[in-house]
């Protein structure tokens, strides 16, 4: 069971959880940064490390419009420069608008399917 705090983070976290290469997915990670010389913390909404290891760090906004509507791609240019490779591999953002709706309905048929067990001994 995973924590969203949104429909958008619910979406990405069932593709994620319905994907067989991901060994661990964490929600609401946060990491300290400067920015304007000032000391800052922005919390990223998913980390998920894939089975090979790489791992992503994942900004998660509802719209297109309202990633770009606050300073979060400069946050994220920010931390990924001075944390690089000690937090994660990738840095990255998605939104409603650019998650593929069939892979949501198919990670929700996966999950589902993973909860109906076999009792038939």
């Amino acid at each position: 069971m995973y924590l969203y705090e949104s429909e958008t983070e619910r979406a990405v976290l069932t593709v994620l959880a319905s994907l067989p290469g991901v060994r661990c997915i964490q929600e609401q990670r946060t990491v300290r940064y400067v920015l304007g010389g000032a000391q800052r913390s922005y919390t990223f909404d998913v980390i998920v490390e894939w089975s090979d290891g790489f791992r992503e760090a994942i900004a998660i906004r509802q719209t297109i419009s309202a990633l770009h509507a606050d300073d979060t791609l400069e946050v994220i240019e920010a931390i990924c420069t001075q944390h690089g490779a000690l937090l994660a591999d990738d840095y990255r953002t998605v939104t409603y608008e650019t998650l593929d709706p069939v892979a949501v309905l198919n990670g929700r048929l996966i999950l589902r399917c993973g909860r109906d067990h076999d009792h038939a001994g």
